[in-house]
């Protein structure tokens, strides 16, 4: 089974790893993955059904979610949408960082920026970069640690899928 944008969907476990806490609280400016096991499936499925405790999933500033699964979150929950909107509208986010949407009943969207902004007019946002993603993946650790999230879901972000090439994955 896919999800509702035809993809395959991925499920994060997070949980926190207590011998490996010791050498972090020792460089406590630098938060990163030392402090957390992952452990990453490949899962198939409705992911607006999930139990995880957020759904992610990659997008521009100002994007219309007029397409796959932005499109499928607008239409389940359009206050996200709305919220969205008016975020990117009073703060004019920047490629590389997240916005996170909670609503009634422990709903929670993590919104990557991962695309290049669509400001003007008519315009259509840009191509998912492989630095955007790099920075938005570093903001998701930050989120996932400073919310205590152990379970997410995001769609399939392997070469190939979502319109990645394998070029963009060589490095």
């Amino acid at each position: 089974m896919k999800g509702p944008d035809g993809s395959a969907q991925i499920t994060i476990s997070v949980a926190d790893v207590s011998a490996s806490q010791h050498r972090v609280e020792r460089r406590e400016h630098r938060p990163c993955f030392e402090t957390v096991h992952t452990m990453i499936r490949l899962v198939s499925g409705d992911i607006l059904l999930s139990q995880a405790h957020a759904i992610v999933h990659g997008v521009a500033p100002n994007d219309p979610f007029s397409s796959g699964l932005a499109h499928a979150l607008r239409e389940r929950w359009p206050s996200m949408y709305k919220d969205f909107r008016h975020y990117c509208q009073s703060r004019h986010p920047e490629p590389g960082g997240l916005w996170t949407w909670s609503g009634a009943g422990d709903s929670h969207v993590v919104n990557l920026f991962t695309q290049d902004g669509a400001f003007g007019h008519g315009a259509k946002p840009g191509k998912a970069s492989l630095a955007n993603v790099n920075h938005a993946l570093k903001a998701l650790v930050a989120e996932i640690l400073k919310e205590g999230y152990t379970r997410l879901r995001c769609r399939d972000w392997r070469p190939g899928s979502a319109g990645w090439r394998r070029k963009t994955w060589s490095r």
